[in-house]
């Protein structure tokens, strides 16, 4: 019943961090706020239930089951491509209009995956797992998913390098960094198949794709977007938190050292707020790329005291 069963471990792994990611989340975000996530979090997990369940032997292996994977993949890109055309800088009018056309062409995609045999007719064991065979239009699911994801990966780099607003711009950079491996490991899939080569990349795809899930997660919210910029190595965030959290550890340890008279340190509570402060500001004028103008707006300050803070 459980052959292949080490198989399954990376569906496995991805739909219990789903499920944790789930319980965890705000689920009015989720699902009301942001329905691109929603529709990509539904389809990672129809994906990996399938997944499990074929490597399992959970479930017989069918030609419906086999396309409704695939159902589940349309659906699945669709999110990523949504996700990052919400936040490009493409003008509101155009955003509205792929936002129409782009869910009824994948609809129609799918539509036809279910209910003819164009794309999908079939299925074959390959050794390990169960592979589809083609149909005499498999070559429109062999383009949707470049098209998608290379259009999605333009979108995100076009948004990263956009200055008016530096926030989204961290987040697209953030989502590209998260999508490239998928689509690195989708063009070598899709070589291998095109050239005979039997393959099945379900025991790639799920850890990718979860991974791009919980970043995009971290994105959504604020306050969580800081805690995961603190965490990439060599990111401005990380080096003034780092910073920050160095003068706080030696402030507290000079002022144990002087509470048990074990150090005649001195502490001043004046110098670390300063310090503090002068971190900070060369913090937002790096991210404002050198505008005292726009750093002190930001910060609520005159552009002289930025100068002052700045030489100090």
């Amino acid at each position: 019943m459980f052959q292949n069963f080490w198989l399954a471990f990376p569906s496995l792994t991805a739909l219990l961090i789903l499920s944790s990611l789930f319980v965890k989340a705000d689920k009015r975000n989720i699902l009301t706020n942001s329905k691109p996530l929603a529709l990509l979090f539904v389809s990672l997990f129809c994906i990996n239930s399938i997944e499990f369940s074929t490597y399992t032997n959970l479930i017989a292996p069918s030609l419906i089951m086999m396309k409704s994977f695939y159902a589940a993949v349309f659906f699945g890109i669709l999110g990523i491509f949504l996700t990052s055309l919400k936040i490009s800088q493409l003008n509101i009018n155009l955003k509205k209009i792929f936002n129409i056309i782009l869910p009824c062409l994948t609809v129609s995609l799918v539509i036809l995956m279910l209910t003819t045999n164009l794309f999908v007719k079939g299925f074959e064991f390959i050794g390990y797992s169960y592979t589809r065979t083609p149909g005499n239009y498999y070559w429109i699911v062999q383009l949707y998913f470049p098209v998608y994801v290379f259009s999605s990966l333009f979108l995100l780099f076009m948004s990263s390098k956009q200055k008016k607003n530096v926030l989204n711009s961290k987040k697209a950079g953030l989502l590209l960094l998260s999508l490239s491996p998928i689509m690195i490991v989708g063009i070598v899939v899709l070589i291998l198949m095109n050239i005979g080569i039997s393959i099945n990349a379900s025991i790639i795809f799920p850890i990718f794709t979860t991974f791009f899930l919980i970043i995009l997660i971290q994105t959504e919210k604020e306050e969580s977007f800081f805690s995961l910029l603190i965490k990439i190595p060599f990111s401005k965030e990380r080096k003034t938190y780092a910073k920050i959290k160095s003068e706080i550890q030696q402030f507290m340890l000079n002022t144990e050292l002087s509470r048990s008279a074990e150090l005649d340190t001195k502490t001043s509570l004046k110098a670390l707020t300063t310090s503090i402060e002068n971190l900070i500001v060369q913090h937002i004028v790096e991210s404002t790329n050198g505008s005292q103008i726009q750093a002190a707006s930001i910060l609520g300050i005159s552009a002289s005291s930025i100068c002052r803070k700045k030489k100090k």
